[in-house]
């Protein structure tokens, strides 16, 4: 990810409504950091959709950025901020040359040429680097060829593609051989095998048979919009939101909808912070009796994560035992609160394992380095 991103800015916005130290004042930053995604935004257009096209906001980007980068060059040459503070002269010029092109040859083939939109994208360096990095995987251990070399693999990628593969190889098998035993086939079929994952699916759903209730008036009893927010409840706030997207696109009950997201683009709620930050108007706000229920989850996950075995079980049991599980709609309930639950528990047991992993292999490295 691009240090210069939405994301980033985001972040900072965020900490510093948290009342981070270090964060007090980070507008001009955050000014700063939007001004260049959106610029990289204009320079990096691979769709159609998004492509540049007569009187869209990109030109106006483009147009701001370098009357920008005129300005503060302008300020340093008159002397009211010092050299250190702007950029170096090749990453200025660097800069002022691609948006100068980009703009130029835009305007020249939208006007000139009648094109119905242009892909910034597809006339930029990275065209190049892929280019450079697909020749120096072809070469295998040789990660900076020689001349000969390279044009011996621009050859050889070049008419690599237009031979057709044999469909045995340099064999030949007899007229009526069976085939082979093993094929692709009952590879694919094996990765994809979901038995296990439908079967813990399936007992969860009928452990779950008279544990839902009716609805509750969690907005009552979770009424604590006047204080902070700790931020894992934002996370898990953004994480049950995502789920709650996946199970709208599986449903055409209106109960069940209103069950699961609030139509809203913006909740004051405290853990909605991250949500609020991030969206563009899309992001899902999941309603109060969905979030208790992975909440609830995470703080028994918490618990049992560290043992090596059960920890799906365990988890899983104490929430059922908590008895944190409504859902309006009775006749989706059934199916509903059990996805929601083992996704939950199936998603923080990949990422727990994953951190558990890259810890180790951090420490590995450490000890690697420390013998050396």
């Amino acid at each position: 990810t691009q240090l210069f991103s939405r994301s980033v800015a985001d972040g900072l916005k965020y900490y510093s409504s948290r009342s981070v130290a270090r964060l007090y004042d980070v507008k001009a930053t955050v000014d700063f950091t939007m001004r260049f995604n959106n610029l990289f935004d204009a320079l990096n257009r691979n769709l159609p959709k998004e492509g540049l096209k007569p009187g869209c906001s990109d030109f106006d980007v483009l147009e701001s950025s370098l009357k920008w980068l005129n300005e503060w060059e302008q300020m340093v040459i008159d002397g009211k901020i010092q050299r250190a503070n702007f950029l170096t002269h090749s990453t200025a010029e660097g800069l002022r040359v691609n948006i100068l092109s980009a703009l130029g040859l835009s305007n020249y083939l939208l006007k000139e040429c009648n094109f119905a939109y242009v892909l910034t994208g597809k006339m930029n360096q990275g065209v190049l680097e892929r280019f450079f990095g697909i020749i120096r995987q072809a070469a295998g251990q040789n990660e900076h060829p020689s001349m000969p070399t390279f044009l011996q693999l621009y050859n050889m990628l070049s008419i690599y593609s237009l031979i057709k593969p044999p469909k045995f190889g340099n064999c030949q098998t007899e007229l009526g051989q069976e085939a082979p035993c093993l094929t692709l086939s009952d590879l694919t079929s094996a990765f994809k095998d979901d038995f296990q994952e439908e079967t813990k699916l399936q007992q969860l759903r009928r452990r779950l048979d008279g544990y839902i209730g009716e609805e509750l008036e969690w907005e009552a009893v979770f009424d604590h919009s006047y204080a902070s927010c700790e931020v894992v409840d934002c996370i898990i706030y953004y994480v049950t939101g995502y789920m709650c997207r996946k199970l709208l696109k599986s449903t055409e009950c209106h109960v069940c909808k209103r069950g699961l997201a609030v139509p809203l683009s913006h909740s004051q709620k405290p853990e909605a912070a991250l949500v609020n930050c991030k969206t563009l108007g899309r992001l899902i706000h999941p309603t109060t009796s969905i979030f208790v229920l992975p909440r609830a989850t995470e703080m028994e996950f918490q618990k049992h994560c560290k043992k090596k075995r059960n920890a799906y079980e365990l988890t899983v049991d104490n929430v059922l035992d908590s008895n944190w599980l409504s859902f309006p709609c009775p006749s989706h309930k059934d199916d509903v609160i059990p996805k929601i639950l083992h996704y939950y528990v199936a998603l923080r047991m990949r990422q727990y394992c994953k951190q558990q992993k890259d810890k180790e292999n951090k420490t590995n490295h450490l000890r690697k380095l420390s013998k050396l």
